[in-house]
């Protein structure tokens, strides 16, 4: 197994409220691709996707990894776990 990494965040780098991660990048994303088609993703194709509040800070963690290394030209792998939001699953409990 490869080495482990952990990020810490201080209180003050720590999200205070739900925003949009992508609202603060420096730079443009490319869009989603369909991991079966390789073509670039519907808008349909996305709508399940909604992050959990807690996984926000891994989101942000990883982020900012990111434009560490950007800024190091660094090449890196960085993992972090998305779960989804349950509040969209509470019909399935009816």
């Amino acid at each position: 197994m490869g080495k482990r990494e952990r990020v810490y965040l201080s209180v003050e780098e720590m999200p205070k409220y739900w925003y949009n991660a992508l609202a603060d990048l420096p730079f443009e994303l490319d869009p989603p691709l369909n991991p079966q088609t390789k073509e670039i993703m519907k808008p349909e194709e996305l709508e399940a996707i909604f992050s959990a509040p807690e996984s926000s800070h891994a989101i942000a963690g990883a982020i900012k990894e990111a434009i560490e290394a950007k800024e190091n030209k660094e090449e890196k792998v960085i993992v972090f776990t998305l779960s989804g939001h349950g509040l969209l699953d509470l019909t399935a409990y009816s």
